[in-house]
């Protein structure tokens, strides 16, 4: 009897200590799940990292493929160590990738091509809210945003009209013989065709009641303006600018006071301007010139 007694108590601590140690691994799961799983050929666990070692396609057909709505900093965060990998791939034969900030209509590219066609779409709908914003750490030789094609940039604008500025770089960036950066003021229409050769060119859709170019500060222009001197006993001056045909226009005025002498003329030629008084000047005199055109 004391051996049979024995040998149950046995056999019911080892069932015991089974179920417990089972009980204790299954809480350890529960409560501090493992950092990473291999999830190739099975289901993809939330709340946890997940391996793979090839393309885990989502094909939804006709509804939406994946939803996420999050709190915290990012709702999607994507990394690539590969150089020069991409984070985000996105194809589309409407908008590629759209990002929206605030409230308000979605109004693709103000009676733009409409919701077809665009890689990158930013949408804003608070007061002073940006669209699509570009920046960079470093200063000098990085860009915050670049485009290129047969237009490297548009800028679109109603009430406040276009924008393009930059700090101490220009706003936008072309490549001759097209148009650098062309900034268009409208309500509605399209931009006239750019010029070709431009660094600059500034439209508006009203003529009469808009400007297409206003300055705060400072104008240079280098090799389009400049001062001469009539020496004494003269009374013209030329001065030889790359590029001037006689159909420029050219003003001069003069910078020293005369008694009785004044511009009679201004000439252009090829590749030069001659600036005439109505007489010969005693001294050394000065004349400022402007060449347009």
């Amino acid at each position: 009897m004391t051996t049979e007694s024995a040998s149950r108590r046995s056999r019911r601590a080892v069932l015991t200590s089974a179920v417990g140690g089972a009980a204790a691994l299954a809480a350890a799961r529960l409560g501090a799940p493992p950092s990473s799983t291999a999830a190739t050929g099975g289901n993809m666990i939330i709340g946890q990292t997940n391996n793979a070692t090839s393309q885990t396609t989502l094909d939804a057909g006709g509804a939406n493929a994946l939803y996420v709505a999050s709190a915290g900093d990012w709702s999607i965060l994507t990394t690539n160590t590969h150089y020069p990998g991409v984070g985000v791939n996105a194809q589309s034969s409407g908008i590629a990738v759209q990002g929206r900030e605030g409230n308000g209509q979605f109004d693709p590219y103000l009676n733009g091509p409409g919701t077809a066609h665009i890689a990158l779409y930013g949408f804003s709908g608070n007061t002073g809210g940006i669209g699509v914003h570009g920046q960079t750490a470093v200063n000098g030789g990085t860009i915050g945003v670049f485009g290129s094609g047969d237009q490297g940039g548009k800028f679109v604008g109603t009430a406040a009209g276009a924008v393009a500025w930059g700090y101490d770089d220009p706003g936008g960036l072309g490549d001759a013989p097209g148009t650098g950066l062309h900034a268009h003021v409208s309500t509605s229409a399209d931009p006239p065709a750019s010029p070709t050769g431009t660094a600059i060119f500034a439209s508006v859709d009203n003529r009469a009641t808009r400007y297409g170019l206003q300055v705060q500060g400072k104008v240079r222009l280098i090799d389009r303006s400049g001062r001469a001197t009539i020496t004494a006993g003269h009374y013209a001056v030329t001065r030889y600018i790359s590029g001037v045909t006689s159909s420029n226009i050219a003003v001069a005025t003069l910078n020293t006071l005369r008694t009785g002498i004044w511009v009679r003329a201004v000439v252009c030629a090829t590749g030069k301007i001659t600036i005439y008084l109505n007489a010969k000047v005693s001294g050394a005199t000065s004349v400022s010139w402007i060449v347009l055109g």
